[in-house]
């Protein structure tokens, strides 16, 4: 297919080829243009680089060439983005100049974001000339511009330039501290937080780091806490525009009588829970506090059902509402406890609470002991707790009479129809309504997908 115009284009491509055979190409480039296959693709298709003479091509790669992109990678972005032929020289030669001295990745930027090439100069260079005079590092913001070219196509607004001054300048950093999993609340790596600060999502006005006008008052709260206000600017930037008043009362109650929560606890909340700080109400919390140490024996209950369920819920856990219902139903104040700080009970919510206590206390057998001892049974729908029963007293009665709650109602649905029940699948929906083959069908497929 080849044509005879197009001969010393084929001729060049061949040449450059030689010069670097065996080499690693870069990753962005397509398979079927890698490692010397560029000549054979010429050879066997018409791809839009063909409307480009030789001299055209080979000028190309040479300004690719002068600003550090080896030839192959200059040859092979030629094909990949050959628009970028169309690009004025006297923007891309000192753009890619600027690019590759903050040690971006210039063929996969090519491939990837071949916009940023067709933007003037000047507006990239002051961007990054901006984004330097907060005490950022060239190779920060390479690293950057790699990840999303946008942080250097708009400008950082004045507020933001001053925000990212201050924490540069007040953080505790560590530059040999490199655990991104944020254990330590207190340090992190100032690279890092450079970066990431850097690549914080774009709001409406493509402003980085819009934080409340009390940043300061709340940056000073946080250290006094000994957490990090570079983190949590990572991690809620909401947080600085809240009021810092109703933070300082928050900690002050969390660690007061009767919870006495360590600081550590209160730390991993900053980063956990952060909307119980964001959203506190002294009383509504006061009020639960009183209620649970109604029921709940030891401050070892209290502390456990504190930290991992009850204030993390917000309002939408019935607490009030569910320990009326249980005592309604005549739980005892311990086995309200162990309901209460069973495992999921209040993380999972428990809709129909009432509902299902009445039905349970309905089967001949189950009492609020039982149902106490494998309270997770109170997880299910109404409905699958019906349907349970109902298969039973139809296929084996024999479940009733000694009542297994494990076997009874938490078995698979098709081992309780098949195995437990000893009858089978379509028995089971014929008889409930309920369809549980669906059910054995994506449970197989999600299996399926977490071994590929």
């Amino acid at each position: 297919m080849q044509c005879k115009e197009n001969r010393p284009l084929l001729e060049y491509v061949q040449k450059v080829e030689k010069s670097y055979a065996g080499e690693q190409m870069p990753k962005n480039i397509k398979p079927e243009r890698r490692g010397g296959q560029l000549n054979h693709f010429l050879h066997n298709t018409r791809p839009q680089i063909l409307g480009f003479d030789v001299t055209q091509v080979q000028q190309r790669v040479e300004i690719l060439e002068s600003f550090g992109m080896a030839s192959k990678d200059a040859l092979s972005v030629a094909f990949e983005v050959p628009s970028h032929l169309e690009f004025k020289r006297e923007t891309l030669k000192p753009l890619g100049e600027l690019l590759n001295n903050l040690g971006c990745n210039l063929p996969r930027l090519f491939v990837k974001a071949p916009y940023i090439f067709g933007i003037d100069f000047s507006t990239i260079d002051s961007n990054v000339r901006r984004i330097e005079s907060v005490g950022i590092s060239r190779e920060v913001i390479g690293k950057a511009i790699d990840t999303n070219p946008l942080v250097v196509v708009y400008p950082v607004s004045d507020k933001a330039c001053e925000i990212i001054k201050g924490l540069l300048s007040s953080c505790e950093f560590d530059d040999e501290f490199t655990d991104s999993n944020n254990s330590d609340f207190r340090k992190i790596n100032q690279s890092e937080f450079a970066l990431r600060l850097l690549l914080q999502p774009f709001d409406g006005a493509r402003e980085q780091v819009v934080l409340g006008d009390n940043f300061k008052q709340a940056a000073n709260f946080l250290k006094e806490i000994q957490v990090s206000p570079c983190l949590m600017v990572l991690s809620c930037p909401a947080f600085f525009s809240t009021d810092v008043e109703k933070l300082y009362e928050a900690v002050e109650f969390f660690t007061s009588r009767p919870l006495l929560f360590e600081i550590g606890i209160i730390q991993k909340m900053m980063f956990t829970k952060t909307e119980v700080f964001l959203n506190f109400d002294r009383k509504v919390f006061e009020e639960r506090v009183k209620l649970l140490k109604e029921i709940l024996n030891t401050p070892r209950q209290l502390y456990v059902l504190l930290q991992k369920y009850f204030f993390f819920q917000g309002n939408e856990v019935e607490l009030e509402d569910n320990i009326k219902i249980l005592k309604k139903y005549k739980f005892p104040n311990e086995q309200i406890a162990d309901i209460l700080t069973a495992k999921h009970f209040f993380t999972s919510g428990v809709p129909d609470l009432e509902k299902k206590l009445k039905f349970l206390l309905s089967v001949e057998g189950i009492n609020v002991d039982l149902i106490a001892e494998n309270s997770h049974c109170l997880l299910k729908t109404l409905k699958s707790l019906e349907n349970r029963v109902s298969f039973a007293k139809k296929s084996k009665k024999e479940l009733l009479e000694s009542i297994n709650m494990d076997s009874l109602f938490l078995s698979d649905d098709v081992v309780f129809a098949t195995v437990i029940c000893e009858s089978s699948v379509e028995k089971y929906e014929e008889l409930t309504g309920e369809i549980i083959s669906q059910k054995k069908s994506k449970s197989r497929q999600k299996r399926m997908k977490g071994t590929n």
